[in-house]
């Protein structure tokens, strides 16, 4: 069974289901109410035989218009004799009154306004002629008048209690259930703004990444691209920018050196030269602190493009000449071009050096130009000093 609020059912509905609760000894109870939600006059009846309890649907097509009538009237409650209700299928017989009719005038009808057809709905509670139906010592004792009256005012101000708090536990969850619809929408407006903000952030990104393609293609004389499945992934980089500049970097090393020996003018960066987590988190840090190492990034690129050229060269067991490893370059330099590059760098060189002493091992230790530039460097600062 689904479990849900007793508020959210039909009150009458309810109180079926309940009743064993609070009237445990009752014979029967009827509910008629209109269902605004079908449409429609409905009716359920709890019967007790023994231990057992049952509830069932009835069929209100043969009594439609003397339950008509007793939804008309406005009398909060009556007592009748079960003879004179519509619910019995056995023929009925007359009656002759006489002064002991009020006792057999056991079941009570209670009337309650449903707000939806303005009618009322109607609960009939078949007693036992005694007070057997709430379960006391004297249960062969006869209900009088008097008692009936209490007995019908008590439940219904009872009932109508119930259906005053359940009308107002609804609208405290109409309440909750519009607050909440109102939360949903903006969390749906919310997720739609991120999704597109993430959209057009990828895509800054992938124009990033352009322009730094663009610096590495002056720099080395050919034109690095990007293919839908690298541009994919920068999309998903979701890093600090600030480290997606060496990635870039590092791709187009990674992509020179898988390409090295065609003299393609054009190299097509794929996503698997793209390695989002292949920067170096300190290197980054220092150059990020402030604006000044932006001044250093064609340097950085000339050092990083001799490093591995130096690396392919000592690979196939060469001499460390400038020749070989200008030859070795993605974009083949002569050996002139590397000495003026290296004097046109110089000064930034030296403070790269001093700044990163792990960085750019191979051509620190075996490459004379660089050798010969760091040698000059401290003889200068000797004769200073």
């Amino acid at each position: 069974m689904i479990r849900k609020f007793t508020f959210s059912e039909n009150n009458l509905e309810s109180f079926i289901l309940h009743a064993h609760q609070l009237l445990p000894g009752i014979e029967r109870m009827i509910a008629v109410y209109f269902d605004d939600h079908a449409d429609m006059l409905k009716a359920k009846m709890l019967s007790n035989s023994g231990n057992e309890r049952r509830i069932e649907s009835l069929n209100l097509e043969e009594s439609r218009d003397v339950i008509g009538s007793f939804r008309i009237n406005k009398t909060r409650f009556n007592w009748y004799n079960r003879d004179d209700l519509p619910f019995l299928l056995e023929k009925k017989s007359k009656r002759e009154t006489s002064i002991f009719s009020e006792l057999d005038n056991v079941v009570l009808l209670l009337r309650f306004k449903n707000e939806s057809d303005e009618l009322n709905d109607l609960l009939f509670i078949y007693f036992n002629k005694n007070f057997g139906s709430f379960g006391l010592s004297h249960a062969d004792k006869a209900l009088s008048t008097d008692n009936k009256q209490i007995i019908a005012t008590l439940l219904y101000n009872s009932f109508q209690a119930q259906i005053q708090q359940n009308k107002q536990n609804r609208g405290i969850l109409q309440n909750i259930k519009t607050h909440t619809n109102a939360l949903m929408g903006e969390m749906e407006h919310l997720q739609k703004e991120l999704q597109r903000t993430r959209s057009d952030y990828g895509e800054s990104l992938v124009n990033l990444c352009l322009e730094y393609l663009k610096d590495f293609s002056q720099e080395n004389g050919r034109e690095y691209l990007l293919n839908d499945e690298a541009r994919n992934k920068v999309r998903t980089f979701k890093g600090n920018i600030k480290y997606l500049y060496p990635i870039i970097r590092n791709s187009v090393v990674f992509a020179e050196n898988m390409y090295m020996g065609h003299g393609d003018d054009e190299i097509l960066i794929k996503d698997h030269h793209i390695n989002l987590e292949s920067y170096d988190t300190e290197t980054v840090e220092q150059e990020s602190g402030n604006g000044r190492m932006e001044k250093y990034r064609k340097t950085i690129l000339l050092l990083d493009k001799l490093e591995n050229a130096a690396r392919t060269v000592l690979g196939k067991r060469q001499s460390l000449t400038s020749g070989n490893v200008g030859e070795a370059c993605p974009t083949p330099i002569s050996a002139p071009a590397i000495t003026d590059a290296l004097k046109k760098h110089k000064t930034k060189i030296l403070n790269l050096f001093a700044r990163y002493p792990d960085k750019w091992e191979v051509i620190r230790r075996e490459f004379r130009p660089v050798r010969n530039l760091m040698l000059k460097a401290d003889q200068a600062k000797f004769r200073t000093a």
